[in-house]
């Protein structure tokens, strides 16, 4: 099991739990495994080194209440090349894992909160024990005020802890120690917060994780991620017309929430896309025809330190996640 100091650490701003990052990191994704060594310069990032394995169908299997590494013994030797071959010795790193192992949920329905972090702990699981599939006192859980009393806004991260120390002990008995556990979406968030945007104080803004194993979407409102969406959904059999549409569906709704429950019918105002499927320029095409928002792709230029060698377009949508994480 996971050392009484390692947790899963999942957090959307610079002050949630205050884990340490190291800049090596490592993540596991259901088709791949990707490891990079990732220095902060100057507000910007220097990449050392980076190296992807893909991952054979049924070592990885993203699942909220089963073993997720269905064959151990390939998953570690894949995670342990990938890590060699970055050049990444033993020692600090940060592990992003699949987003199909856990369940983000944002409260908004509490009147007031209590004092103690282990009280506020106990009442989120009691809010959340009618619908995990497992007894609440296997969970670890993480959380974040978003929004302080009154009317308080929590996020939480519930992953099953057998599914965790699975994690953990995989890259733990590679001789790594890990500074935190994570999931890709919000350190994605880390490294979108480097864009230049335009940030007014009415504008919203919706993150679009499109992943070659998963979807997911952060709607972000006045500051505050008001809502979190993830689907481990894989894609890549499907023919490209049939994945768009799966997506464009699932923005409109987005949209829809949106509008109908928050803003009192303005449009997001923008939309951000990560997309490392090969199909990135037919997305957009689409987008800019369905979806009534300014619409941006996260990328690497304006991150990267002046000099640098910038990674090819589907290399730099890949790291994004292993990037916020360095500069966090």
């Amino acid at each position: 099991m996971p050392s009484p100091s390692i947790s899963l650490t999942s957090r959307v701003s610079d002050f949630f739990l205050h884990p340490r990052y190291p800049h090596d990191c490592i993540e596991i994704c259901a088709d791949r495994c990707v490891a990079a060594s990732i220095q902060p310069k100057n507000d910007k990032i220097v990449i050392r080194s980076a190296h992807m394995e893909e991952i054979p169908a049924g070592v990885i299997e993203p699942h909220f209440s089963q073993r997720n590494i269905a064959k151990e013994d390939v998953a570690k030797q894949i995670c342990e090349r990938a890590l060699k071959k970055a050049g990444i010795e033993p020692g600090p790193l940060t592990l992003l894992i699949p987003e199909g192992g856990v369940k983000v949920t944002i409260f908004d329905d509490f009147e007031s909160l209590p004092s103690e972090p282990q009280h506020v702990r106990d009442l989120i699981l009691h809010k959340l024990k009618k619908v995990l599939p497992f007894p609440s006192n296997e969970a670890a859980l993480s959380y974040q005020i978003l929004r302080k009393p009154p009317k308080p806004i929590l996020l939480s991260v519930v992953i099953h802890n057998g599914i965790l120390a699975q994690y953990y002990e995989m890259i733990s008995g590679l001789g790594y120690e890990l500074g935190c556990v994570d999931i890709p979406s919000f350190n994605l968030l880390a490294a979108i917060n480097r864009m230049e945007l335009d940030r007014q104080p009415d504008s919203s803004m919706l993150i679009l994780n499109h992943d070659r194993s998963y979807i997911s979407q952060t709607l972000i409102s006045g500051g505050n991620v008001v809502l979190f969406r993830t689907k481990t959904r894989d894609l890549t059999g499907d023919p490209v017309e049939s994945r768009l549409s799966v997506i464009i569906e699932d923005l409109l709704a987005t949209a829809r929430y949106y509008e109908d429950k928050i803003s009192n019918g303005r449009p997001i105002t923008t939309v951000i896309v990560r997309e490392t499927t090969g199909a990135l320029d037919a997305l957009l095409d689409r987008m800019h025809t369905e979806i009534p928002s300014k619409i941006l792709v996260g990328g690497l230029p304006e991150l990267v330190e002046a000099g640098g060698e910038a990674p090819s377009p589907i290399t730099a949508q890949i790291l994004l996640p292993l990037i916020g994480a360095a500069l966090r």
